[in-house]
């Protein structure tokens, strides 16, 4: 009875150690299946989140290249609109000349020899800048609109002349344009004419005041000591109409053709100087060796 008894118990006890343990099995597999269930959510959440990520940032991006885009017609209205005022601007000059070319020392070999390239006031005035230019047009329409006023145009320098009487003379010094007047340069020291005494000059004896035009400024104090130089002689001005001077410029070679600059030529240990075979006045300016036997004479007053 007791052996039977033993048997039952023992089968019921381990009827339920497999049960439970079927039972711990289960409840295992159940929970692995529910974190495996957890994780994917978790990895197709995060990917769903990063490709909704990407997607918010393509339009981010695309949106300044948009207004980039727009940016320039944007930027062209303003300028198209600005365009015609400047258009409806008269140009009160002829285009700024180009730059100016840098001066040919030697043309060809002389050797032993000065080669000198003789400039006119006319070539000077070509090849100087517009500032120049602008300011001698002004000047020489000053000078012309006060009546029996006449111009003469010579190698060197231009004469302004009320008959046979001197008014002014205009030449370079080396390359700034001057203005030679007939007035005391004594009366001018310690003014804002920075005036100069050149009548030591036999050429300006009789314009012994010479005032150089180095800016605009000085060129509208020239056209004061002018007006003091026709308010001595009573000259009047006239309506005349102003003209425009503007000379284009012209390179060195376009300028020796036309004859408004000479080559002028002096043999090794001479004391002529030669232009185009005939003798000419005496020079006796340092000449600069440029080249071993070639010789080129400053071209400077």
């Amino acid at each position: 009875m007791f052996l039977v008894s033993a048997s039952q118990i023992g089968s019921n006890y381990w009827d339920l150690s497999v049960g439970g343990f079927a039972a711990i099995v289960f409840f295992l597999c159940f929970f692995a299946l529910i974190a495996v269930a957890l994780v994917i959510s978790l990895v197709l959440s995060l990917r769903s989140a990063k490709n909704a990520a990407e997607q918010d940032e393509q339009p981010v991006e695309d949106v300044p290249h948009e207004s980039e885009d727009v940016q320039p017609v944007e930027d062209v209205e303003p300028a198209e609109s600005a365009q015609p005022a400047t258009d409806q601007e008269p140009p009160q000059q002829p285009p700024r000349s180009p730059e100016r070319e840098p001066v040919i020392i030697a043309e060809e070999s002389f050797a032993g020899g000065i080669l000198r390239y003789d400039r006119s006031f006319t070539a000077r005035l070509i090849q100087s800048d517009d500032e120049v230019k602008n300011g001698y047009t002004d000047l020489k329409n000053l000078l012309l609109s006060y009546a029996k006023v006449h111009s003469r145009m010579s190698w060197k320098r231009e004469t302004f002349r009320i008959g046979g009487d001197v008014v002014a003379r205009l030449a370079f010094r080396g390359e700034t344009l001057c203005v030679y007047l007939p007035l005391d340069p004594s009366d001018y020291a310690d003014t804002k004419y920075k005036t100069e005494d050149a009548s030591d000059s036999v050429a300006y004896a009789d314009t012994p005041l010479l005032y150089r035009l180095k800016n605009p400024r000085r060129f509208k104090y020239a056209a004061q000591l002018i007006g003091e130089v026709m308010a001595k002689r009573g000259a009047q001005q006239t309506d005349r109409e102003a003209q425009d001077y503007y000379l284009p410029y012209e390179g060195l070679m376009e300028l020796i053709k036309k004859g408004l600059v000479k080559r002028n030529v002096k043999a090794a240990g001479s004391e002529a100087i030669f232009h185009r075979g005939e003798e000419t006045e005496e020079d006796d300016t340092e000449p600069i060796e440029v080249a071993p036997g070639i010789f080129v004479v400053p071209d400077d007053e």
